[in-house]
Formats: C-alpha cells, structure tokens, sequence
C-alpha cells in the first residue's frame, strides 16, 4: 500500500488544482487576470518528487484542460507535460550522479580563457551574469525547495504565457502592451498562489520533515 500511497497523493493533488483552477480562480480574479494553481501543484510535485511524478502531473493537468476548456486545439495537450518536464530538468532535486558530474564539468570549465584585451569591465559583468545563470541551473548541490518552488511556477507560467501572446501575435489577435502586462500579472499571480500554497501542498504530500525522518531512520538501522 505504501508504494500507491505517493502516486495517489500527486493524482488527488493534481485533480483539486485543476478544480481550484476551474471553480475557485474565476472567483479570485484580478481585473480578468487569474493565475494558475495548477502550475503552483506541479512546481512543488517537481521539487519534491523529481521529473516523473512533474511529467504525470502535467500530462494530467494537460488532458484535462484540453478536454474541457481548450479554445485551441492541442495546445493545452502539448504545453503542460513538456513545461512540466523541461521546469523539472532545472528545478528537481539533483542524483548523486547528476551532482558528481556537474562537479567534474565545473572543474573542467574552472580554466583561464579570457585573455588581456577581453577583460573589460563588460565581459566581466557578463561573465556574472554568466555565473549567476549556471549557480541556479548548473548548480552541483540542490537549492531550498521553497526557493525553488515559486521559482519553478514563475518559469512554468510565464513559457505558458509567452506561447498564448506569440499564439496571439502569429494569429493577428492585435497583440498590444496591455496583453503583455495582463500575461506579467498572470505570472506574478501564479507565484503568489505557489507561496501560499507550497506549506499545506508539501504537507499532503508528506515532504515536510522528510530529512529528519529519514536521518532518525538511518540512525535506528546503523
């Protein structure tokens, strides 16, 4: 029973998102802007239980936004598992291995390659922000879940957003700043949603505490 127990809880989990989605967001909408509960569920699946249970997720959440509320064929279909599983190779908890390769590549890369006349206060600044990209998706160890969290349904909703306004633009929609901005307080909307949510979702889930539980196991067996 206890091997159905983690999957049951990320279906029940996916399906009350996708009905807080459907009954609830309209009622909490901002000047006609909603955010996506869904998106916030999946952001702490993808933590907490890595890229296959983020993969399943998503596909759910995508059949069933596809089936009822798709005003665009396949779009929801398509979008939601391949978010869920392109959010979940920068965002899920790293393997031992992912972790000793990452560390090899790094101390590869660890290398003078700039030579006198490319040290200029540009490249370096570049270089920074070089540096700050690859510490949160190269990283070598896992970052705190819930830094990560709000983190992943920021990403998640705004390439959803971003596939809505080129969806609007390629199809003469008359896209204008206006949709941009209402697609930004979207995305913001989504992580607000993840911050409020992430502590009783973890809770279902059984992630809080799991750490302790599992050094208070070792120290028993050892």
């Amino acid at each position: 029973m206890k091997t159905l127990e983690r999957p049951l809880r990320v279906v029940f989990l996916t399906l009350l998102s996708y009905l807080i989605d459907v009954c609830l967001m309209p009622r909490l909408s901002v000047n006609g802007v909603v955010g996506s509960a869904s998106f916030a569920a999946i952001a702490v699946i993808t933590v907490g239980y890595g890229r296959k249970a983020a993969f399943c997720a998503g596909a759910m959440i995508g059949i069933l936004m596809e089936a009822m509320l798709s005003s665009v064929p396949v779009i929801y279909l398509v979008s939601y598992p391949i978010i869920s599983m392109l959010c979940a190779q920068w965002f899920a908890d790293l393997t031992d291995r992912q972790r000793e390769r990452r560390k090899l590549a790094r101390a590869a890369q660890e290398q003078p390659v700039m030579n006198s006349r490319l040290g200029t206060l540009l490249v370096k600044r570049l270089m920074g922000v070089v540096e700050i990209m690859r510490a949160l998706f190269r990283r070598e160890e896992n970052l705190n879940p819930y830094l990560r969290i709000p983190m992943c349904a920021f990403v998640s909703s705004l390439i959803m957003n971003v596939i809505f306004l080129v969806y609007g633009y390629v199809s003469d929609f008359g896209l204008s700043w206006l949709h941009i901005a209402r697609a930004m307080l979207a995305v913001l909307y989504t992580v607000a949603i993840s911050l409020v949510m992430t502590l009783p979702y973890r809770w279902f889930l059984g992630l809080i505490g799991r750490k302790h539980r599992r050094s208070r196991e070792e120290g028993q067996t050892a």
